[in-house]
């Protein structure tokens, strides 16, 4: 049964890269209720296509003098979130980069292109979940995800970039 759903998989990944018409997504932050200042990262595919995604990256931008980074928690597209009837990850752990004031750079790494899942569709994916503490009484959130240093990829043989990322506010 699982090297059925490898079957499906493995179709899918190609069937995708056949596909003329070129991948494109959308990301956003949504903000989330809780003791701190809480923003999940989600995606979503802007042409109906399932799209495998493979190692990618996703620079945050804040001001330091209204929030102090606090954690990055992965959702989706880590070690720990599996396909559905197989064993196995298409990803290692997801990494985060904090060394630089006001910069979260998140890296997503896919270590196999059949193993990417979920394929991000119509339905929006949860990437993970920054939290901040806010600094004072702004109410400013200040978090922006900064469109020149966020790239991402199909999960692919072949090295493909993803041109078209639409970045809402």
């Amino acid at each position: 049964m699982k090297y059925f759903f490898l079957l499906i998989l493995l179709c899918s990944v190609f069937s995708f890269v056949e596909n003329n018409e070129a991948p494109g997504l959308q990301i956003w932050l949504e903000d989330q209720e809780g003791a701190h200042y809480c923003t999940a990262i989600y995606i979503q595919s802007i042409n109906s296509q399932y799209i495998p995604i493979g190692t990618s990256s996703i620079y945050i931008e804040y001001d330091e003098a209204i929030h102090q980074f606090i954690s990055y928690t992965p959702v989706w597209f880590d070690d720990e979130m599996k396909c559905e009837a197989l064993p196995l990850s298409g990803y290692r752990p997801q990494s985060y980069y904090t060394e630089y004031a006001g910069v979260v750079n998140i890296t997503i790494t896919n270590t196999h292109p059949v193993l990417a899942c979920p394929t991000v569709g119509e339905t929006p994916v949860e990437v993970g979940e920054l939290c901040f503490e806010p600094i004072g009484a702004s109410t400013d959130s200040s978090i922006k995800i900064n469109a020149e240093h966020t790239h991402f990829n199909v999960a692919s043989i072949e090295a493909q970039a993803i041109e078209n990322i639409i970045i809402l506010d």
